[in-house]
């Protein structure tokens, strides 16, 4: 079953700072979480169980090549110390030598490193992906009081539109391990793509689509968007230290600022495969 794509639907305009923004959100969305408690533990833990399925695969991976890496690292600084210590005999080309084995590798192991996890940051999200964007959709359902928030509703909605939700969860995820590999950090792509995911979710914009709509919005308000990302990403840090709920709570937070800064779209066609 799929979405039935529509006409971009046209964002409210912006009023006010992010900062208020925010907090009234996180406000309605904390009222919310407390008379809700059960079904927001209830999908909470269904995140949980599925994050550590996900996570036992590139745990491992990652264990095994920070290992490999060490000893890497812990050969070349054998090389350096035999390196100074013939050159105490040699003269300062072969320290110089040495040296620079020593610092070549251990750039070679930091660059590793950070390449695998930013290609485990890539594979974790987009295996979540379809259980992300069924919670996105419950939430906004339920925040609009058309139902119920349910894991049950939240597991029978995640086949809805695979492949899409797939591909922009991927995009999402590149942007942000580009940005970290290249040195900008996750600022840029957190700032002019903040919106991209729930413009495809909960609108039914094409991926590509979203990441223009999305940025285009962003540089319209570029100040409003910097101080939004800010403000988001300080109260997600201190809410996903909270056990099973305080990501739900992120999550519904995020989902309640789509709302606001790009409306609700019309109601959701389906359509069946063939």
């Amino acid at each position: 079953m799929s979405i039935v794509h529509r006409s971009a639907v046209s964002p409210k305009p912006l009023t006010g700072s992010p900062l208020t923004a925010v907090s009234d959100a996180a406000r309605e969305t904390l009222a919310d979480v407390s008379a809700n408690l059960g079904p927001y533990a209830m999908i909470g833990l269904v995140f949980l169980l599925a994050g550590m399925v996900v996570t036992v695969i590139p745990t491992l991976v990652t264990m095994g090549v920070t290992a490999v890496g060490a000893a890497l690292a812990l050969a070349a600084s054998g090389v350096a110390i035999v390196g100074a210590a013939q050159a105490l005999e040699s003269g300062a080309e072969t320290l110089g030598a040495a040296v620079v084995v020593l610092t070549v590798a251990s750039y070679a192991f930091m660059f590793v490193v950070t390449v695998v996890f930013a290609a485990l940051m890539v594979l974790g999200t987009t295996a979540l992906s379809p259980l992300v964007a069924a919670t996105m959709r419950a939430m906004a359902a339920h925040q609009r009081g058309e139902r119920a928030l349910s894991a049950r509703a939240v597991l029978a909605d995640m086949r809805l539109d695979a492949p899409v939700i797939l591909t922009v969860f991927v995009l999402q995820s590149v942007s942000l391990a580009a940005a970290l590999l290249g040195g900008v950090g996750v600022i840029v792509p957190a700032v002019l793509f903040a919106f991209a995911v729930p413009l495809v979710v909960l609108h039914g914009d094409r991926p590509m689509a979203a990441f223009r709509r999305s940025a285009a919005h962003a540089r319209a308000h570029l100040g409003w968007h910097v101080g939004y990302a800010l403000c988001v990403m300080g109260v997600s840090l201190v809410a996903n230290y909270v056990p099973v709920v305080g990501p739900m709570f992120a999550l519904s937070l995020y989902v309640r600022m789509a709302r606001h800064v790009f409306g609700d779209a019309p109601p959701v066609v389906l359509r069946r495969a063939a």
